[in-house]
């Protein structure tokens, strides 16, 4: 699986806000980071999300729950697990 980068997300985030309207801008990087890196965590020699569906939807609940961006988390969220999921 190619797996996506913070530099992505916020691209993402901003085309949608330009098209969707909202307020556009980073809040925490570091939160971005943060959800972007968790699902590819392991503990022990084992992956603790081993399959694919299990990291998407752990990152697009990291998104939507962390408040990475000023506005529009849940729809980036969103936005995010249909892009992996193709």
């Amino acid at each position: 699986m190619i797996w996506i980068t913070a530099d992505d997300v916020i691209a993402i985030h901003s085309r949608f806000i330009e098209k969707g309207g909202g307020l556009d801008g980073l809040r925490d990087r570091d939160i971005l980071e943060s959800a972007i890196s968790t699902p590819l965590q392991s503990f022990g020699g084992k992956e603790l999300f081993p399959t694919d569906l299990e990291k998407i939807a752990r990152i697009g609940f990291g998104l939507a729950a962390n408040h990475a961006f000023l506005d529009g988390k849940k729809r980036i969220g969103a936005m995010v697990v249909q892009i992996l999921l193709k």
